[in-house]
């Protein structure tokens, strides 16, 4: 799993940095959007985090459900909240969801002493 949670993440800076090449202020008004959104307000990041753990779960995105289960832990989500968004997002999508929310528990493996 290291080498899937690193690969996606080089993969995603790789790309935005095209990205801001080609397409500079598109680039940047995502950046900028992703930036205020995560902010503490109402919901603080970590809350905000889970929150797209289970979006990345629910539409199958497997860069998204690495980059944010790593973001949650960074920001202070326990590997129990991270859990229940996991059998939240199941709820969703079922069964489909299953080899998607392994991705997530890799990365809780990986990026944890507590292992699942």
């Amino acid at each position: 799993m290291a080498e899937k949670g690193t690969e996606a993440v080089k993969n995603f800076k790789l790309t935005m940095g095209v990205l801001r090449k080609e397409l500079p202020e598109t680039a940047e008004t995502l950046l900028n959007l992703i930036r205020t959104v995560h902010k503490e307000g109402a919901l603080s990041p970590k809350e905000k985090e889970l929150i797209c753990v289970g979006i990345s779960i629910a539409i199958g995105c497997e860069t998204c459900i690495v980059m944010h289960t790593k973001a949650a832990l960074e920001a202070g989500a326990t590997k129990e909240e991270i859990m229940e968004v996991f059998g939240v997002a199941l709820t969703l999508r079922g069964s489909s969801a299953i080899g998607h929310v392994s991705i997530g528990m890799n990365v809780i493996n990986e990026l944890s002493s507590k292992q699942i």
